[in-house]
């Protein structure tokens, strides 16, 4: 039973900030139980207000969301840790020093590489939190296009990031400094959605609210007359998959807004100063807000106080009901995107398993040349395209063995998507992402004689196994047998799928998939790793699991005896700290069982298992030899893994031993290797295995 190192090599998530991304207990909880969470930004703390009313605003601002019933996240960097849910002493140190930088997405990978502390602008806040799977998010006021901006072509990178991320932003409009006209413009280039909350519950009222006053020259299309109405909007918006954001335009309270004409002497009288002292580019908007402050004899820093704090008031009950329509919608919501959904499903079906991870093309380009050479020259090849992501064959395999099985996964919507999702046309296909604007991943891999020679991909569509998508299924875990995950994932969505499955005792098996992803998953620092019950490394990826934990190499081993003693050694390491059962694929040499229980034993499944570890565990060690093939029956060995994956689960959700499971595994991996598909039909045949 061979893996497909050349493709499982090639199968990344993009997501980029494992190691240096923090989300808080509480925060973390409140996606785990699917509360409404409302990110804050932190810049104002830094950059907009003097010590100590800039703590004391972001402390308040805090209290007033939790009043509401939301948890609030204020997203800032300290020390180059990316942080989603600062805590207090955290929020003081921010407000209080000196040597802060003001963070926008371009600077986020200096400030991780240099381990420096600053306030994220709206820019840097949006992209992290989307990346934490938040979708409401309060400030004072956007970024825009700034006064001048034709000759000096200086906009904020704020609008930007409002044109590419899907994220519902509540601010008193965009900061009055700025050309206010000239930015309404630009969000309408960007197709951001535009609106004013008119809290008086007037109609069509949509002046579009200028920073400090509640009214400025302008208008918009819409506006929104309730907490309920924007909340509907927001779900609307995430319904159609648009990649854009909300702008939900909130007018200061009519006490605090500010006379339109004396603040904007102060503005002027500002900007005049600015530029005499060559005040240019981020520093302007601290030096601007500052100065008028000053001229305006404290009122404009008491007004923006007032708008912040109202802000957070309107976007945590925004955030309470959109999640309340989230919570109560049913997860078929993008169900029906390519008509390929069984029709046969209840409202809510009993998954016996459910697979999180990757789904893809892999194109073989096999060529049988002694001199192959990248100089330009036409060589002849054979080519073999089938569906393939490691996710996706868990879950087809499963499906061919009987099992009712949920994948959640994503791919575009495109003619590979949907080729994909015809192959997978029994199965209940509602927990696809089916995407508008990413392609489906696809690899290519140039093979000579059987070895991968180059490697082209794009996976791109696995970073949207998001969060965000996996918590509309999150009852599905809770009735669980068994959960299976692979490497591919997002590894905020593997530990958020870790948490779900600790809470209520169900299993998971990991597929590393690769050598340089395998160890992700051991950068979660968190108890819900107790879940993790199963993986299936070759030994590559083993080789690497063990580097992570005390960074020492092993050399290469051919000897069975060796393979034993080597995994032994390492087992000791990883299992159970890590792993309550491993199984080593070592191709043609068969599968090494590193596990605390007997291997006669059987397995109980979930929910409702105890994770807690137990000292005094010993290691058993066993090795199974594979079954026989020719080296001619062999067609194709990039399923083989997988299947095998998928088939030692059915077994053990079938009261078979560890060892039964494993010897049924290699069975249903040998079928693949005979077979051209990377789950062939044939599996079908052993359903009835066990009757």
């Amino acid at each position: 039973m061979q893996s497909s190192k050349c493709i499982r090599m090639a199968r990344r998530c993009l997501s980029t900030l494992n190691n240096v991304f923090s989300i808080s207990k509480e925060v973390k909880d409140a996606i785990l139980n699917r509360k409404a969470i409302l990110a804050l930004e932190s810049t104002i703390v830094t950059h907009g207000m003097p010590y100590p009313i800039n703590f004391n605003t972001a402390m308040e601002v805090e209290r007033i969301v939790r009043e509401n019933a939301v948890i609030p996240a204020t997203i800032g960097v300290v020390n180059g840790i990316i942080k989603v849910g600062l805590s207090s002493d955290e929020l003081n140190f921010l407000a209080k020093s000196t040597q802060v930088v003001k963070i926008s997405r371009r600077d986020l990978p200096f400030v991780v590489t240099k381990a420096l502390s600053g306030g994220t602008t709206v820019s840097a806040t949006m992209a992290i939190a989307h990346r934490a799977g938040i979708k409401c998010f309060a400030t004072g006021g956007i970024g825009g296009v700034h006064r001048g901006a034709e000759i000096t072509f200086d906009i904020s990178a704020d609008l930007r990031e409002l044109g590419r991320t899907p994220i519902a932003v509540f601010s008193s409009g965009i900061k009055s400094i700025l050309d206010i006209e000239k930015t309404l413009e630009y969000l309408e280039t960007e197709g951001v959605a535009v609106t004013v909350f008119t809290e008086n519950g007037k109609e069509n009222e949509t002046d579009f609210p200028a920073f400090y006053t509640s009214k400025s020259d302008f208008k918009v299309n819409y506006s929104v007359k309730s907490v309920q109405e924007a909340a509907e909007l927001i779900y609307k918006h995430e319904i159609l998959q648009l990649v854009n954001s909300i702008l939900i335009a909130v007018p200061v309270p009519e006490e605090f807004s500010l006379s339109k004409s004396s603040i904007d002497k102060s503005i002027e009288g500002a900007l005049e100063e600015a530029k005499v002292r060559n005040i240019k580019g981020k520093d302007i908007t601290p030096f601007v807000l500052s100065k008028v402050t000053e001229l305006s004899k404290g009122d404009s820093l008491q007004t923006n106080v007032a708008l912040i704090k109202n802000n957070a008031r309107v976007g945590s009950q925004i955030a309470l009901y959109y999640q309340k329509l989230k919570n109560e919608h049913s997860s078929n919501d993008y169900s029906d995107k390519v008509g390929l959904v069984s029709k046969k499903r209840n409202l809510l079906p009993k998954y016996d398993i459910v697979v999180v991870g990757a789904s893809m093309i892999d194109v073989m380009l096999s060529v049988n040349s002694e001199n192959l050479s990248f100089d330009g020259t036409t060589v002849s090849a054979s080519t073999n395209v089938t569906m393939g992501g490691v996710g996706r064959n868990l879950a087809h395999c499963l499906s061919k063995l009987g099992h009712n099985v949920l994948l959640l996964s994503a791919v575009g919507d495109d003619q590979n998507g949907k080729m994909i999702l015809s192959k997978l046309s029994e199965m209940d296909l509602s927990g696809v992402n089916i995407l508008q604007t990413t392609s489906t991943s696809t690899m290519y891999a140039i093979m000579n004689h059987g070895e991968s020679k180059l490697l082209i991909g794009s996976v791109e569509a696995n970073r949207h196994i998001s969060v965000d998508h996996v918590s509309k299924f999150a009852d599905h875990f809770t009735k669980a047998a068994f959960v299976m995950i692979d490497a591919n994932i997002p590894i905020f969505t593997a530990e958020y799928v870790l948490n779900l499955c600790y809470e209520k005792g169900v299993p998971v098996f990991y597929e590393p998939t690769d050598p340089r992803l395998a160890a992700n998953i051991l950068k979660i620092d968190s108890e819900c790793k107790n879940c993790l019950t199963f993986a299936s490394p070759n030994l590559m990826e083993l080789k690497a699991i063990c580097e992570q934990l005390d960074d020492q190499n092993f050399a290469s081993i051919d000897s069975i005896s060796e393979l034993k003693e080597i995994c032994l050694n390492y087992g000791k390491k990883v299992v159970p700290n890590n792993f309550e059962t491993l199984l080593v694929t070592l191709g043609s040499k068969g599968v090494i069982l590193l596990t605390g229980k007997n291997p006669q034993d059987f397995v109980k499944t979930g929910p409702g298992l105890d994770f807690n570890k137990h000292d005094n565990f010993k290691i058993h060690l066993q090795h199974f030899p594979a079954q026989q093939v020719r080296e001619t029956e062999i067609i194709s060995s990039l399923g083989a893994g997988d299947c095998f994956a998928s088939a030692f689960v059915s077994a053990l959700t079938k009261r078979r031993s560890l060892a039964e499971s494993i010897r049924f595994a290699m069975t249903a991996a040998t079928l693949s290797l005979k077979s051209k598909d990377t789950v062939p039909d044939s599996l079908s045949n052993l359903k009835n295995y066990f009757n």
